[in-house]
């Protein structure tokens, strides 16, 4: 008789949607904006981190302007490589306050762009390293507790160069594959891809 109403009251329990599974949609940007607004932030605000490289310089260079991409087109010798993915450009517009500025410093005798969201590494690459600071790129999130995904970075000390992507499998390739000897740095930054 006990077995009978235990099993009853499991039943009853799957019925009323106690042991439930997540559901997958809430837990998307445009959900969680509608559930909490000042939580996470407007995804209609994000704008697109342009990716390019110079296969010359060995160097990969991101920004969020369509006219700096241009430009680093037209006159730098970059190929535009498309949008890696999506960040604020700004750190109040649409109530994204758990953001942090995405860093960018440049490095004209090696020709290379370093991207962080730490100011002690970036201060360290201006003041002992030879990299001047280029402002701050966008702001992204330092957890997916919104939704963002990891941003990995890998670095070659043979190339000086820093490479980003949200694609875990390209950092894998990369770091197996390459010549120069990339090193995988982890999780850069959380974005989004749209």
């Amino acid at each position: 008789m006990k077995f009978a109403s235990a099993v009853f009251a499991t039943l009853s329990m799957i019925v009323n949607g106690a042991f439930s599974m997540p559901n997958v949609e809430a837990r998307s940007l445009e959900a969680r904006l509608v559930a909490d607004p000042q939580a996470c932030g407007d995804p209609r605000l994000l704008t697109p981190l342009f990716r390019l490289s110079n296969g010359v310089k060995k160097d990969n260079f991101y920004t969020t302007s369509a006219t700096e991409k241009a430009n680093a087109i037209a006159t730098g010798g970059y190929r535009d490589e498309g949008v890696e993915g999506y960040i604020w450009p700004t750190s109040t517009n649409g109530g994204q306050l758990q953001t942090i500025p995405f860093y960018r410093v440049y490095n004209p005798t090696v020709v290379n762009h370093f991207y962080t969201t730490s100011t002690a590494e970036r201060d360290d690459a201006i003041n002992n390293l030879g990299y001047n600071s280029e402002g701050i790129a966008g702001y992204v999130y330092n957890n997916a507790q919104c939704g963002g995904l990891p941003l990995y970075g890998v670095w070659s000390t043979n190339a000086q160069n820093d490479f980003y992507t949200m694609d875990a499998d390209g950092v894998q390739e990369v770091v197996s594959g390459d010549p120069d000897g990339y090193v995988n740095e982890g999780i850069r930054a959380y974005i989004f891809r749209f």
